[in-house]
Order: structure tokens, then sequence, then C-alpha cells
């Protein structure tokens, strides 16, 4: 439909060139959109504190984590111009709708585009680039290349980082099954083109925002991260485990808020040795005999993993709490498990005296 529409509002020029790029723009702007939002099975938010709206051209530059990115990408304004992959181009289901949009092949070479995207510019668009080049679904992210921050250079553009998070997970690259999860799109304030305090040369500001986008990415992934975040996560695990024991998980899930109070207690960087004590612990229940699938076996992998933040502080606070938690213990297994972690935390804890 689009391409029809484009064929009489980019072709024809029904209502003339530069009326009708901005209405198809603004139609596939809309239509991206719309394939998020009537994915009911996932959550959208944009946060945008500054207000960005692109009146004033720039470079948008976003992590690529799916193929989602695109439409996440296009949906934010009517007056972007994207730089795609070749396979973006030559796509036969898309592919003329993008040629119609003036989307552009990045395999061209960017230092070969100036002048074309110069004319976009000058129309008022703005050039949106994954700097990355690639799709990176799980951290961390990849090197930088300097093309977006040489475009910038050249046009003299200001650059809106725009963070992406979720869509990794909800399609992930290779796969094509559509989770259920929240995708969030965050923006940076600007960077105004002569702000020489990112650098005075494209090689140096390449390098000082790539880090400053990696953190401010690696710190709105904190935020979101919860516990309750990884439920969709946990759920997959034991999806071919049995419905018993899949219902059992969801309800223990609930009935313990996901385990949130002690997710805070964890320390924000562990020692080494919380590592090993970890994976000590993760491999004491396939000691001794086990039933595959059993209710009680989950809940202590699950209790395990919530627990080393508390052994990492070992305060008597959080040592009494471990102490309880375990408590009543009813299998061999567990019942091991439960003395060392009893004699683990007692250790810890006198040693700090």
């Amino acid at each position: 439909m689009l391409t029809v529409l484009g064929l009489f509002l980019i072709k024809l020029k029904v209502v003339g060139h530069k009326k009708g790029k901005y209405a198809y723009h603004y139609l596939l702007s809309k239509f991206c959109m719309s394939v998020l939002y009537i994915m009911g099975n996932f959550r959208k938010r944009q946060i945008n504190p500054q207000r960005e709206n692109f009146d004033q051209p720039a470079v948008v530059i976003a992590n690529h984590q799916s193929f989602l990115d695109i439409l996440q990408m296009a949906m934010l304004n009517p007056r972007l111009i994207l730089l795609t992959n070749r396979w973006v181009w030559n796509s036969p289901v898309f592919g003329w709708a993008i040629k119609m949009a003036d989307f552009y092949p990045v395999a061209n070479g960017v230092e070969n585009s100036v002048d074309l995207l110069n004319t976009q510019v000058q129309q008022g668009y703005s050039i949106s680039v994954f700097p990355e080049g690639t799709r990176t679904s799980q951290p961390p992210m990849k090197r930088f290349h300097k093309g977006a921050f040489y475009l910038a250079e050249q046009l003299k553009l200001d650059i809106v980082p725009v963070l992406f998070h979720g869509l990794g997970y909800t399609m992930t690259k290779g796969d094509f099954l559509l989770k259920n999860g929240p995708i969030t799109a965050k923006y940076l304030p600007r960077i105004k083109a002569d702000d020489e305090g990112w650098g005075t040369t494209y090689q140096e500001r390449t390098k000082n925002i790539s880090r400053y986008f990696k953190e401010q990415h690696e710190a709105l992934t904190k935020e979101l991260e919860q516990p309750a975040y990884f439920k969709e996560h946990l759920f997959f695990n034991y999806i071919y485990k049995g419905p018993v024991l899949e219902w059992y998980l969801k309800i223990k899930l609930k009935l313990e808020n996901y385990y949130q109070s002690f997710h805070e207690l964890l320390p924000g960087k562990a020692g080494s040795w919380t590592w090993v004590v970890g994976m000590v612990l993760c491999a004491i229940p396939c000691i001794g005999p086990a039933r595959e699938g059993d209710p009680l076996l989950a809940w202590t992998m699950m209790k395990i993993r919530s627990l080393l933040h508390s052994i990492a502080l070992a305060e008597p606070g959080h040592f009494n709490l471990c102490r309880e938690i375990f408590q009543p213990i009813h299998s061999k297994n567990t019942m091991v498990l439960s003395s060392v972690m009893y004699c683990i935390i007692s250790n810890r804890h006198v040693s700090n005296r």
C-alpha cells in the first residue's frame, strides 16, 4: 500500500514534490508506529525530557539491537532519512517503500553521500544512523564507526543520541519468535556542532560520544532491568518442564514480588569470591538424587541466585535473613545446600568481625 501511495505522491507528484515527499514520510512514520503498537504483547515507552521534535536537522544516532529498530527509528519523526544496509535496500517486501522515502544505502560509502544528504538536510530532514553498523542484541555494545560523526562534521549538524532498550530480547537476531517484554526509547540532550568539549575532530568526537552513549545506555539498563523485567526470560526456561512447575513458578514469583527486596541488597560491584561461591552453590543441587522438574529444587535454585548479594554483604541482619529463608528444608539436596550456605555465611560473618 505504501508503494502505491508513493507512486502517486513521489513519482506522479500529484500534490507537488516537496509536499508529496513529506506526506509520504508522514504516512511511513505512522505505518511503522502502527506496526509496533498493534503488537500488544510488549509495552512501548518513550522518554523525551527535552521534547526533541527535530525542528532543526541533526544526525540521530542509536544502538542497533534488532530488526525492529528500523521501525522504532522511523516512527520517531517523519523528517528522518535512515542510512540502511544493502539487504534492507534490496528487500522485495519493503525495498520500494524504502527507496521512495530516499533512505540511503550506507554500503555506497558515507564519504560519497555528503552532497546527496546535504540536499535532504536543506529540505529540513535529519539523518539517522546506527553507528555500530550491525545488530548487537546483548551487551557489550560494538565499536562505533566514524561515519555518522564524519557526516555531522561535514554538514555542521548537531548530534541527537537516542537509546533503545528491550528490542534485542523481543526480537532477537536470528529468532522469528516475537517475545513479550517492554521496549524503551530515551532521547539524550543534543550535542551541538560547535561544542568543542566533545572534541575538535570527528575522530575525537567519535571516541568521546561513543563512551558517553555507552555509559548512558548502561545506566538506563540498570534502571529498567529490575527483577520483574526478567520474568518472561525465566518463564521460557520452564515452559516445557510440566504445567505444575510452570504454574508454581509464576505464583511463587508473584507472591515474592520477584525478589525485589533481595535485588536491592545487591552491591553494584561484588568481589571475585562472590562469583566463585555462586558457581559452587549453583552446582550443589546437582549432587545426589534429584527428581527432574522438582518444584522444591527450582525454588532452591531461585533462592540461591537471589541470596548471592546477601552473602557478598555478609552483615548480621542479612546473615539471619539468609538462615531463615532456607527453613524449612525437606529434601536431601537442599539439606546439603542449607548446611553449606549456613557455614559459608557464618564464616564470612565471623571473619568480618
